[in-house]
């Protein structure tokens, strides 16, 4: 367990260590905002900078950082951690690399092994914090992706069937622009949706789809315009149905 406060003194705190905190949350690959999604379910990043300010936040807001980052809130001196809990972490951690990645559930264990925690879209209403399942965070460099940079969306309709099917989580690199007609999600008269894209000059774009019954479709001048494009589909799972 990490340390999160510095000399405390009867009840009270004189300082945060802010190097554990910054060393635990660069270890971790964690944003400063994906920080603030787990302690807070919002993306603020004002407690983790102000804390790099010298400022000391609320107690409630410490203790909740703590747990975003797996580090043990407490007054006293330094506690150890039993034998046992240490086997259950290694055992996890052996157990579940080699097998389960790249996606696993974002329990305490799997957060202290390395697995990011990746928060579900701002652009999708329907979903709030932290998506269900966290990333190896190995997986996530040979795939040259960047933390900061993914979030998941819940996928819709059927269009991208059977590539992405319906009620499966999609994991978004945010913010690339469509090319080779790789699978991207996209935002149009408020919805979002998922299409191969391809765009041959900057104000057309050509949609395909995956399921044999869906018609291509082009957007063109200001409809090309509207379409706002989210990112690229890098990674998609679903959970299997009694009737599967």
């Amino acid at each position: 367990s990490g340390r999160l406060l510095r000399r405390p003194l009867a009840g009270f705190y004189s300082a945060v260590d802010n190097e554990a905190i910054e060393l635990r949350r660069k270890h971790l690959g964690l944003s400063q905002a994906q920080v603030g999604e787990l302690a807070f379910n919002r993306s603020d990043t004002s407690p983790i900078q102000n804390i790099r300010r010298g400022s000391s936040p609320s107690v409630e807001k410490l203790a909740a950082i703590s747990d975003a980052l797996g580090l043990e809130f407490y007054f006293g001196p330094k506690r150890g951690v039993a034998k046992s809990g240490v086997d259950r972490i290694q055992g996890f951690a052996e157990k579940a690399l080699p097998d389960i990645e790249p996606a696993i559930d974002g329990s305490p264990e799997a957060l202290r092994e390395g697995f990011l925690p990746i928060p579900y879209s701002a652009s999708d209403p329907s979903s709030r914090g932290v998506a269900p399942v966290a990333l190896s965070r190995a997986w996530v460099s040979d795939m040259g992706l960047s933390p900061e940079n993914l979030s998941f969306l819940n996928v819709t309709g059927d269009r991208m069937s059977p590539s992405l099917q319906p009620g499966s989580l999609a994991l978004i690199e945010n913010n690339k622009k469509p090319t080779n007609l790789q699978i991207f999600a996209y935002i149009e008269n408020g919805k979002i949706e998922f299409a191969r894209i391809s765009q041959p000059d900057k104000k057309t774009m050509v949609l395909a789809f995956d399921h044999p019954m869906a018609t291509p479709a082009v957007r063109a001048g200001k409809q090309c315009v509207a379409m706002r494009i989210l990112g690229r589909v890098v990674w998609t799972g679903y959970n299997l149905s009694d009737d599967d």
